[in-house]
């Protein structure tokens, strides 16, 4: 059995330094939410094993496509685990139980005055990219492809944004 195992792993190309590499890219992709469900150590064995189920018809061509290839698969196993979570929260009978009461709803409107409030601080393109990734869940690549900018502008656009709105929100709360 392990050298079945074993004859596999050598004939896809699994190494120790993809193991390693599918980790850090673990550590790095999941949230706070998802971290609960799921630590960087099971999302990279995760990512392996659906590759070694499913590996692409041709195979690789390169070492540096074979990486590619199961870091997308390690985030879409990631991205689907943060889509449960979010799902089961939702779903929560007690949250739905609580979630009609006129007390709840008015709570739920002001918060979301308030957060309309805070959001018209922001400059429309500044909204469009803190939507993008915060509500979307797209990467900067993406945003940034859409918007026709820098990767590394879409980023730090975003961080000034959110900067922004914590400092909005803190002054608003003060007395």
């Amino acid at each position: 059995m392990n050298e079945d195992v074993e004859r596999m792993r050598t004939s896809l190309g699994l190494t120790g330094s993809l193991h390693a590499h599918l980790r850090h890219r673990a550590r790095r992709l999941l949230g706070p939410a998802a971290r609960r469900l799921m630590d960087s150590e099971d999302a990279a064995q995760a990512a392996l094993l659906c590759g070694v189920e499913t590996p692409p018809k041709d195979g690789f061509p390169n070492d540096k496509a074979r990486r590619g290839w199961f870091t997308r698969v390690l985030t879409n196993l990631i991205r689907d685990v943060g889509r449960r979570q979010r799902t089961v929260i939702e779903l929560d009978p007690t949250h739905l139980a609580t979630s009609n009461t006129p007390s709840t709803r008015a709570s739920r409107n002001e918060e979301s005055c308030n957060a309309q409030h805070l959001l018209n601080a922001l400059s429309p393109r500044e909204r469009d990219i803190v939507r993008m990734h915060t509500i979307e869940d797209l990467p900067y690549e993406e945003i940034a492809s859409r918007l026709g900018i820098q990767v590394g502008n879409a980023r730090v656009v975003h961080h000034r944004a959110l900067e922004k709105l914590r400092s909005r929100a803190q002054s608003d709360d003060a007395p």
